[in-house]
């Protein structure tokens, strides 16, 4: 008789349930490209694997994609949600769409993108890793980078990792954002994801308070920055009363 691997029974949490899925899953790299000389797998290839044991574990992952504005560059934000036993857990990749691709019409090179953001979102949330792909010779976080990004993330400074992120560029922060050591990546990816959620909900109240001159707002916001935060969001501010104001603001929490 065949030996299968089995999910442990009686899962009680979502959590649970995505961590087995995470021991369970096995999707190897079969695809080979010839131009590179690297093996890789797909999207496709990585839900195949994984739609057995979701029907075991009686959840389901969802995939889908939005079109963001990062300063004047377009990305394609793929959301994958984990869904189980009422509850779900998401992770999140980025793909930007360059301005013109050799050979695709601009619906292909969004779908590319779509793809390829997807994938990542999939990578983080099943924590499968992307070694020996193409893109794993991306830039790389310096040690500064993932001391500070670190930092930021014991102090829970949702602010400064929003502003980390969009300082360092995605290509980096992806770099960061894998950086958690084995047995802490899923909690720290989640971590993450809900520290660089409140920080855009900051910044864009900080940007509300400095437009109407509202400096309880403004002062509410900037509670628990970092130091490095603050210099990283100081040298965004284009207006020099804004910067005074938020200078003057961050002494007195001080």
């Amino acid at each position: 008789m065949e030996n299968k691997a089995t999910l442990k029974p009686q899962i009680l949490t979502a959590h649970d349930a995505l961590a087995s899925l995470q021991v369970m899953l096995n999707a190897p790299k079969t695809r080979m490209n010839e131009f590179g000389g690297y093996k890789y797998r797909s999207c496709e290839d990585i839900l195949e694997a994984a739609k057995p044991l979701l029907d075991e574990l009686r959840a389901n992952i969802t995939l889908s994609d939005e079109i963001v504005m990062v300063g004047n560059r377009i990305y394609v934000k793929a959301c994958a949600k984990f869904q189980c036993r009422g509850n779900y857990i998401e992770t999140y990749g980025y793909a930007r769409e360059a301005e013109e691709r050799k050979g695709m019409d601009p619906a292909q090179l969004t779908g590319a993108c779509s793809s390829y953001a997807r994938k990542y979102a999939l990578n983080g949330l099943l924590a499968t890793d992307d070694g020996g792909d193409a893109d794993s010779e991306a830039p790389k976080a310096s040690e500064m980078q993932i001391a500070l990004f670190n930092s930021m993330i014991e102090a829970k400074d949702g602010l400064g990792i929003y502003l980390l992120r969009h300082r360092v560029g995605d290509d980096i922060y992806i770099d960061l954002y894998n950086s958690f050591p084995r047995g802490k990546k899923v909690e720290g990816k989640k971590i993450a994801n809900q520290l660089e959620t409140e920080g855009q909900a900051q910044m864009s109240n900080i940007y509300l308070g400095l437009e109407e001159e509202d400096e309880l707002l403004v002062a509410e916001n900037l509670e628990g920055i970092t130091e490095a935060a603050f210099k990283v969001l100081i040298s965004t501010l284009k207006e020099p009363a804004h910067r005074e104001l938020v200078t003057k603001l961050h002494a007195q929490e001080l």
